[in-house]
């Protein structure tokens, strides 16, 4: 419940101190109370407005949450898949799925994901670049047919293991 406290309180200064730098626009539920300086254009439906805000948006930010130790987080992968250009808190296994700078942008303190945001909001064709090599990883590797022959493949394996 700390952790859970002190990420929120961690994102409310981030997202102040990014609107310093340019609009920041917030999507989230109604009971939630956007930062002073930040858009709140509240609840935004999953399946087909989430998506379009992705794409649409300049930047797209995945800030995670303390409680958070591993893993990837679907967020990263739905603005991905919906070719949003990605920068995310450093995740190991973000990192070892894909390319820092290539597919996506991965940073450590607020104060690189301030530098981030300038740099990449200045550099249209380079976000571009980035935006669309995390799409097509995203969409080659996390689609369900090659998921669920993954997990099929690798049940058979451990299956034969244990004869």
């Amino acid at each position: 419940m700390i952790r859970r406290k002190v990420s929120q309180l961690e994102r409310v200064e981030i997202l102040q101190m990014l609107a310093e730098v340019a609009p920041v626009s917030l999507f989230t539920r109604e009971d939630q109370i956007a930062p002073e300086g930040v858009n709140d254009h509240g609840y935004a439906e999953y399946r087909h407005k989430m998506p379009e805000i992705f794409r649409l948006s300049k930047v797209n930010l995945n800030i995670t949450l303390r409680t958070i130790l591993s893993g990837i987080p679907l967020r990263a992968l739905d603005v991905m898949a919906a070719g949003g250009f990605l920068i995310s808190t450093y995740q190991r296994e973000l990192a070892e799925a894909f390319e820092d700078g290539k597919e996506l942008v991965l940073v450590h303190t607020p104060k690189e994901l301030k530098e981030c945001c300038s740099y990449y909001l200045a550099h249209e064709a380079e976000r571009d670049r980035i935006r669309r090599r995390g799409q097509d990883k995203v969409l080659a590797i996390y689609d369900y047919k090659n998921i669920f022959g993954k997990m099929i493949h690798e049940s058979l394996a451990e299956n034969r293991e244990r004869m």
